[in-house]
């Protein structure tokens, strides 16, 4: 079972290249009486896929974790600080399936944001876009995804 939870407070957010609305960062799902917390997301086509992960420290505890993606370790014991926010940057190559999971090591695992997007070739000479199409987006506020939709005229 996991729990959801919603914070006011300030965070360091010098960590993180994007800027996600804090109201994102200020909400969270914290595993509870459990040691793993997975999310299964179907992706629209088989592709490379580059994901970013986000975690804030809105809880009372500075939780570390295994974050696995499809099976495989990507980053072991990835501490979430009090405080702050963080980002984890991955690329996945030739897949059609996306299974995030994270694996107690201290304290409960927690997940602020996932935005997930399909890397596409673009010839240089038809398009000045950068190759990343936002495909799915798994957030705890979804006016995020209307208003990068409206921003950049995507048709989510």
């Amino acid at each position: 079972m996991s729990s959801g939870f919603n914070f006011l407070l300030g965070f360091n957010l010098s960590s993180v290249i994007e800027s996600p609305p804090p109201a994102v960062l200020q909400t969270a799902r914290v595993l509870a009486r459990t040691d793993v917390l997975t999310y299964n997301l179907p992706l629209d086509a088989l592709g490379d896929y580059y994901i970013i992960l986000y975690f804030a420290g809105i809880v009372p505890a500075s939780p570390s974790f295994d974050v696995l993606v499809n099976g495989d370790v990507v980053q072991s014991n990835y501490h979430v600080k009090m405080s702050e926010a963080s980002a984890l940057h991955l690329t996945q190559k030739g897949i059609e399936n996306l299974n995030i999971t994270m694996k107690s090591i201290s304290f409960y695992p927690q997940i602020n944001a996932i935005e997930v997007y399909e890397i596409v070739d673009i010839p240089l000479e038809s398009s000045s876009t950068t190759g990343l199409i936002p495909c799915k987006c798994v957030l705890n506020d979804p006016s995020y995804l209307d208003r990068i939709d409206s921003s950049f005229s995507l048709g989510c």
